[in-house]
């Protein structure tokens, strides 16, 4: 998946668009806006950007476990975690070096690394 802007831009085009949209009450015909008025403007100001939203959201994945779509991977997984989340995933193996160390280096190695390198005062049970 790309990395883009369009997350930032999107805020700054909705929130820039908004705000205009209220500073220019001040220049409607009547001189007190009526809130259903307001509610009615904003509706239709926000229906185009729902609509681009929804269609930018169905070229992204949120996270890695988004493409998981059987049910067999999603039981693997649950089972991965039961089993060894609590030592994988605490504290003090998810620092920014651990975490870089990963992404460099890949989980096979990071999985290697805690087994020969791991406190054996405080061992990961491991595969």
């Amino acid at each position: 998946q790309a990395i883009t802007e369009f997350d930032r831009l999107f805020e700054i085009a909705l929130r820039s668009t908004l705000e205009a949209l209220i500073n220019s009450t001040h220049n409607w015909a009547s001189d007190d806006v009526e809130t259903e008025e307001l509610i009615d403007s904003i509706g239709r100001v926000l229906d185009p950007y729902q609509w681009l939203w929804s269609e930018h959201s169905r070229t992204m994945r949120i996270s890695a476990v988004d493409g998981m779509r059987r049910e067999e991977e999603w039981g693997e997984l649950a089972e991965f975690i039961r089993t060894y989340g609590a030592d994988l995933f605490h504290a003090s193996q998810l620092t920014l070096g651990h975490v870089r160390a990963i992404l460099h280096n890949g989980v096979d190695w990071f999985l290697d690394y805690l087994e020969e390198e791991q406190d054996p005062l405080h061992p990961i049970k491991l595969l």
